[in-house]
């Protein structure tokens, strides 16, 4: 299947060398932004390059890499902590994570939040965050209380939303999906993460329009 993907991907790229304004964007979008990306970088593109059509793969970011090393797809967006061996990467800024619940959890701390008040407050996070947290929380000697790990970082805004708990999620989340019911604080003592980030193939990208999609992400982005 690899080598028949990659032979498809060889055709496709001889025959869509010339053709950026009207060929078929073949992209993979982690599912947690995939609503930003729709905002930020394909309503504009599309704008740019109006007869240009997309097949669209949401997953997460390991599946998504799959998918762009045996050329499924031309271009990813995804977001860090992922292995960046054999690929070419361009990262936004980390992200503030932020602290995402009702006003029954989160009150007394509109601004910000420190990882010792987060100790005593039933937390729900995104799996492939789950060790980074413990390890920030085990630093400090904290025990928090994680009521809900999830596999999808919107899952943890919904569980949030119904009041189960408060959500850590980068604060990019949280602008494409605010939710009337909820309030955030920073989160004060970890680190800036999720880094939202374009990846090509090694090679650079097979096709006219994924580089052109490369190209135009880049410079959008200041990278």
């Amino acid at each position: 299947m690899r080598i028949l993907n990659m032979t498809e991907s060889a055709t496709t790229s001889v025959l869509d060398c010339h053709t950026a304004n009207m060929g078929t964007l073949h992209i993979g979008v982690v599912s947690s932004i995939a609503e930003l990306a729709v905002q930020r970088w394909f309503k504009g593109f599309s704008q740019k390059y109006p007869l240009v059509n997309y097949k669209i793969y949401e997953g997460d970011s390991y599946g998504i890499l799959e998918k762009l090393k045996t050329r499924v797809i031309d271009v990813a967006i995804i977001r860090r902590p992922f292995s960046a061996r054999g690929v070419l990467t361009y990262s936004l800024a980390p992200q503030s994570l932020l602290a995402i619940g009702t006003k029954t959890y989160l009150q007394a701390w509109p601004e910000q939040i420190t990882i010792k008040q987060l100790e005593a407050l039933p937390l729900i996070v995104y799996r492939r965050w789950a060790n980074i947290l413990d390890n920030a929380f085990a630093v400090k000697g904290y025990s928090p209380r994680i009521i809900c790990v999830a596999e999808d970082v919107r899952t943890c805004m919904s569980w949030a939303a119904a009041g189960l708990g408060v959500a850590i999620a980068p604060r990019d989340i949280w602008q494409s999906e605010p939710r009337k019911n909820l309030m955030v604080s920073t989160i004060k003592g970890l680190t800036p993460m999720a880094e939202t980030t374009l990846v090509l193939n090694e090679n650079g990208c097979d096709t006219a329009v994924g580089r052109a999609f490369a190209e135009y992400f880049r410079a959008q982005n200041g990278l």
